[in-house]
């Protein structure tokens, strides 16, 4: 019997078998002792995790940047913004070359071509060789509870050459990468019960896994945390490499976006890095309105590979999209206009108190719901979802209800509110107006007189 949540495994020269500690030769004596007080952490970190609730990733995104000119290291990297840390992260080599490095620099780290300064997270890739191009993908947020970033360095192959390295008992893998002096095959998660030609990870227990194509030596990274709510590793089908040796995997959700990702290729990547809604691929595939995924280009060799993507839920934006049972999240953003243009017909959108900027065009049969809208311009109403712009309501059968419109400036001949179709419903809306500059309009609202609706 093992202690639970290993600390690391390694594939040893020689033997097959990996030993519990990631020390070659010799199994290490475990006492029973040991094995009591690992329980006894794994079963509080359970307890804890049920008793607080997990938490999404707040302020997520991204950032991409294509460096040119290599120094003569071929080193290059890319900084996340101010007080952000990384998750994950990834690159594509434009020149058709391998990478033998692909990994987060922390705080205060001394690479070949920069010193990071100390709250200064990144990304950072080394050219294999290759002349040219490489655009650099880092996924960044802010610091999520129990993060860090695990480094170990692993020089002992067998002849497979796969290796790996165990997070912390306790804690999930966002994202992880390598530093080698060669390249490499395979760059991925490890997730619970997953078995791997050199290791079968436990019950409890995530890591990050390497398999050398030429490297004799490699650093694993491996970035971790509490788990985040809707957290999931993502393993693609079977994918067979042919071509250009492009292939990608997502998973779409509401709220659910990428954190970090990886590859299990017959050859060396030439590229893996995260792919984002609206994104379209080099083999012509263009990713939905809420789709996250992963994209692997394999280095020239034929055969089976996967796909690994880390997903988890971001912090929700204040107009959510639902489908019309007003149940079933369908997407959510940061202004109404979006929403608007994301729904469909039946659609419900709900908007969360605060103000938002710019003019709203209801050109669709949805409902837009504020924070009052079951109470009427001179009840006593809570926090409002404050338009500051105009409205305009142009669809037969849109509702627009418990807002407060009132844009700070109300340019020329505009109304600040024209409803021009019959069967809307424009109810329970507070109306205020700023400064008004001269107009030839008479008044500030307009009804098409085929339309009774209050507002």
């Amino acid at each position: 019997m093992r202690p639970l949540n290993l600390l690391s495994h390694v594939s040893c020269s020689g033997s097959s078998t990996p030993h519990a500690w990631g020390k070659c030769g010799t199994t290490p004596n475990v006492r029973l002792a040991q094995f009591r007080l690992t329980s006894v952490v794994a079963l509080l970190l359970l307890f804890l995790g049920n008793v607080f609730p997990q938490s999404p990733l707040s302020n997520y995104s991204s950032f991409q940047q294509t460096i040119a000119g290599y120094s003569s290291t071929g080193a290059g990297g890319w900084s996340a913004p101010a007080d952000r840390v990384i998750l994950g992260g990834g690159f594509r080599h434009l020149s058709g070359g391998t990478v033998h490095a692909n990994f987060p620099a922390q705080p205060s780290g001394a690479y070949p071509h920069y010193t990071y300064g100390p709250n200064e997270y990144g990304w950072n890739v080394y050219n294999g060789g290759t002349s040219g191009s490489i655009t650099i993908h880092g996924l960044h947020a802010d610091l999520p509870a129990g993060y860090g970033i695990l480094k170990q360095t692993i020089s002992g192959f067998s002849s497979s050459g796969w290796a790996g390295w165990s997070v912390p008992a306790g804690k999930v893998v966002l994202g992880g990468g390598f530093e080698a002096n060669g390249p490499v095959a395979v760059s991925a998660p490890a997730g619970p019960n997953s078995v791997w030609p050199h290791y079968t990870y436990g019950a409890s227990e995530y890591g990050w896994v390497v398999q050398s194509a030429g490297a004799t030596e490699i650093t694993i990274y491996a970035i971790y945390a509490d788990e985040p709510e809707g957290y999931e590793i993502v393993q693609s089908a079977a994918l067979n490499y042919s071509g250009t040796g492009w292939a990608g995997w997502s998973s779409p959700g509401a709220r659910k976006v990428i954190t970090g990702g990886g590859f299990q290729l017959p050859g060396a990547a030439q590229a893996s890095f995260p792919c984002f809604p609206g994104q379209t691929t080099p083999f012509g595939y263009t990713y939905g309105s809420n789709e996250y995924g992963w994209l692997v280009q394999n280095g020239g060799t034929a055969g089976t590979g996967y796909i690994y993507a880390i997903y988890a839920n971001r912090a929700p934006l204040p107009v959510e999209v639902f489908a019309s049972d007003g149940v079933t999240l369908k997407s959510d953003h940061s202004t109404i206009q979006a929403a608007i243009d994301a729904a469909t017909a039946g659609d419900i959108i709900k908007v969360a108190a605060g103000t938002f900027a710019g003019n709203v065009l209801i050109n669709k049969d949805v409902t837009v719901t504020g924070p009052n809208a079951s109470i009427t311009w001179n009840g006593a109403r809570g926090a409002e979802a404050k338009i500051d712009g105009t409205v305009a309501v142009t669809a037969a059968n849109a509702t627009l209800t418990g807002f407060e419109v009132s844009p700070g400036l109300l340019p020329a001949n505009t109304w600040l509110m024209e409803i021009t179709a019959g069967g809307s419903a424009v109810t329970n809306n507070l109306i205020k107006v700023g400064t008004v500059q001269s107009s030839t309009k008479q008044g500030f609202v307009v009804i098409n007189s085929s339309s009774s609706s209050p507002i």
